[in-house]
């Protein structure tokens, strides 16, 4: 059981990096020269060969990494109303998940998760779409204040 609330804490605390890696081959800068190009590959071509190749992979990474394993926080949230009280195996195992807030905020680390998830989408956001990033950003920061109401 604590074996298993370890591995969710270090998941919790990688969570940004992770969804962060995942957009890495979304991300795209422009040369002055007018070449786009991707921000971490300097010297590969957006939308060439390299780059399409790879864009499956990551985005089977992304499905199996952050969306996986934010839907296993969402049930597991879901599911702490009912299961906390009559299971001390559920309390032990996914602690780590509501032991920081106060009991009737429990599902906080999900609006958390979501927030972390939100920075890495808007890195993702292709170049010259600014006021869609604004709004973006503007949206999860008013769900994230009006969740701590």
């Amino acid at each position: 059981d604590d074996l298993i609330n370890a591995i969710f804490a270090i998941q919790l605390t990688l969570f940004v990096t992770v969804a962060n890696l995942s957009g890495i081959l979304v991300r795209e800068v422009e040369h002055p020269n007018g070449v786009r190009v991707l921000a971490e590959f300097r010297g590969k071509k957006a939308g060439g060969e390299d780059h399409l190749a790879a864009l499956p992979v990551s985005i089977v990474a992304t499905a199996a990494t952050v969306v996986l394993f934010l839907s296993v926080v969402v049930v597991m949230i879901h599911s702490a109303p009912r299961l906390y009280a009559d299971s001390p195996q559920f309390r032990v195992r996914y602690r780590c998940l509501w032991d920081s807030y106060h009991p009737g905020a429990y599902w906080y680390g999900l609006v958390e998760l979501l927030y972390a998830l939100a920075l890495a989408v808007v890195t993702c956001i292709p170049l010259g779409l600014h006021q869609l990033q604004l709004i973006v950003v503007a949206s999860f920061v008013t769900l994230l204040v009006q969740s701590q109401v």
